[in-house]
């Protein structure tokens, strides 16, 4: 064996050993669980009325980052929600944005997350109370409907008040379909018609109207399999 090779290697692993030691060793309390914790209650006491982000708050959604996302409802008009829960249509031609609805339908609701508006603009969907789950197929939420000319929540008698899976509104109108317990139901003519499409779902074995993660991440780029006619006449599923 090359003697210069056995002395580089020698080098390199004295050299490595001093520098992990020099890190963990010289520098005591950088990544130490109980220093960081003492640090933080000092912080704590000296800043009494700063408030505090713990990691579960992060889990449960109650810290959040700020994010913009438009929604584009026109050729020259998008939705969006503004800071305070509020509803708002911008037309890029005018460059004038205009309150569609105020903000307390999303402030009154309890752990609010996502939000969409249908085809024809008139009403809007806050999806709240979602629950966490080892896959997106097996996550749910609740659903409140809100026309937007009066602001008032829609009473649908037989939409489910929780464990909702999917929400997806017609492609024109605001018919809606959505799924529970993994079968597909859709409201039709201003929410007077209520259909139940499948009754065979089942969560070990048929997702209906639920992509499972292979479909979804290698298929269809998309978790969900329900896909409106334009005219919203017709449901294709999987």
């Amino acid at each position: 064996m090359n003697i210069n090779r056995v002395i580089f290697a020698a080098v390199c692993f004295t050299g490595t050993f001093i520098g992990t030691w020099l890190l963990f060793v010289q520098m005591p309390g950088k990544d130490n669980p109980s220093e960081v914790k003492v640090k933080h209650e000092r912080d704590v006491k000296e800043m009494p009325n700063k408030q505090w982000m713990e990691f579960d708050d992060f889990l449960d959604g109650t810290f959040r980052a700020n994010s913009f996302y438009p929604r584009w409802v026109s050729g020259s008009e998008y939705v969006y929600k503004n800071d305070t829960g509020a509803i708002y249509k911008f037309d890029v031609d005018t460059n004038v944005a205009t309150e569609i609805l105020n903000g307390d339908p999303w402030t009154n609701t309890e752990k609010p997350f996502s939000w969409t508006i249908s085809a024809d603009q008139n009403y809007l969907a806050i999806f709240y109370m979602q629950t966490d789950g080892y896959a997106h197929y097996v996550r749910t939420f609740s659903c409140d409907i809100y026309e937007i000319s009066t602001g008032t929540k829609q009473n649908l008698p037989e939409l489910p008040k929780e464990n909702l899976q999917k929400f997806q509104w017609s492609a024109s109108g605001h018919d809606f379909s959505y799924v529970y317990e993994f079968n597909i139901y859709l409201y039709k003519n201003s929410f007077l018609k209520h259909h139940q499409i499948t009754s065979n779902g089942d969560e070990q074995m048929v997702f209906n109207g639920i992509a499972d993660w292979l479909f979804s991440v290698e298929i269809t780029d998309d978790d969900s399999l329900m896909w409106w006619s334009p005219d919203s006449q017709y449901l294709a599923y999987a």
